[in-house]
């Protein structure tokens, strides 16, 4: 089901027993008294949504190699000091 308002048209996404949302301005309204929003005026019909499919494109590997931490010989590894939380 979709809902048309101003020539834009929003999938219905939520529908229970003869009741739907209205994706515009989120009232509900009984199919059984008609189609279209008492809220915004916005036309229920019955017709099928395109499905939609998200895709997600993975982050490029960084190609410098990870940083590690070197000491120079005879030097001891100095401990990290940590901040207190105020």
């Amino acid at each position: 089901m979709i809902a048309t308002l101003n020539g834009e048209t929003l999938p219905v996404s939520r529908q229970r027993v003869g009741v739907v949302w209205c994706p515009f301005c989120d009232r509900s309204r009984q199919l059984e008294m008609g189609y279209n929003c008492d809220g915004c005026g916005a036309a229920f019909e019955d017709a099928p949504v395109a499905e939609v499919v998200e895709t997600v494109e993975a982050a490029p590997e960084s190609e410098t190699a990870p940083e590690s931490e070197e000491t120079t010989e005879g030097e001891p590894e100095q401990p990290k000091r940590r901040r207190r939380s105020q």
